[in-house]
């Protein structure tokens, strides 16, 4: 399920993948039509999808590293209801009452809010997922790197110890630099309106009926855990200003679904943890 929700926040930011993947398909054709004219090494074909793909992340990268851009390619607007609800920040937490349009439909309101992408500047991190990163740089710190230390002086050292090494030092260095820039988001258990906000653990129904506790999180502690999604992912971008009982259209990269909130702990429920 976690997966899923990353896939998706993908296929929002690689928007030339689809391309890339369609021009690698005609080279194998024309690869395969040519076989008995022209004799083309593995090696050569090989680079040349090597090079399709890396310049169809690369464009799609430039293309969705502005807010603006990821803006475009997630879609200007979401649904959220009641009308009632009111946007939250990405990344601090704060509430908006901006609006664009609101359409009543018998009994169920749907009021149209702007998405906002989170911000490529600021970082706000939760509580715990603080207290989970800066667990994970003292691991690395005080038992990861000093066991791989001793592996890199031997004669006949492993490189695969010396690549873990690297990564580890490179990883480390990262959080650090996060944990030192960051800001935090409110603390849950001082929530009472009952809003979905960056932080708020809910509870959500999936079109199958299946239901699935989620927490929207910034994208640098999303990887901490299953509960864990990232606010520029769809689902995240639905249920972001949404209370109890609201259902919220998902726009995923395989079309629209719609999710049910179904519940959104209080502050003083044990589950918030």
């Amino acid at each position: 399920r976690a997966m899923y929700f990353l896939l998706a926040d993908l296929m929002d930011r690689f928007v030339h993948l689809k391309l890339g993947l369609a021009l690698v398909l005609v080279w194998v054709g024309v690869k395969m039509l040519l076989l008995d004219v022209v004799h083309i090494p593995t090696l050569v074909s090989l680079g040349v999808v090597i090079a399709i793909l890396a310049v169809a992340v690369i464009t799609s990268l430039r293309a969705t590293r502005t807010p603006a851009a990821v803006e475009a390619v997630a879609g200007p607007t979401r649904p959220v209801a009641p009308a009632g609800a009111t946007e939250p920040d990405a990344t601090h937490g704060r509430t908006s009452p901006d609006r664009t349009s609101t359409t009543t439909t018998g009994a169920q309101t749907m009021t149209t809010i702007p998405a906002r992408p989170v911000s490529d500047d600021v970082v706000a991190l939760t509580v715990e997922g603080r207290n989970l990163l800066e667990e994970r740089v003292a691991m690395i710190r005080d038992v990861s790197l000093p066991v791989l230390r001793p592996l890199l002086a031997a004669h006949d050292r492993d490189e695969r110890d010396v690549a873990e090494f690297e990564r580890l030092v490179e990883e480390q260095g990262r959080l650090e630099a996060l944990l030192a820039t960051s800001t935090a988001l409110p603390d849950e258990h001082d929530q009472h309106d009952g809003v979905v906000r960056p932080g708020t653990r809910l509870l959500i129904e999936m079109p199958d009926g299946e239901q699935v506790w989620i927490r929207p999180v910034h994208p640098a502690e999303a990887f901490l855990d299953d509960e864990r999604v990232s606010v520029v992912s769809p689902v995240s971008r639905a249920v972001l200003g949404a209370r109890a009982g609201d259902v919220v259209a998902v726009a995923g990269p395989a079309g629209s679904w719609d999710c049910r909130v179904v519940e959104v702990p209080s502050a003083r429920d044990p589950r918030i943890v």
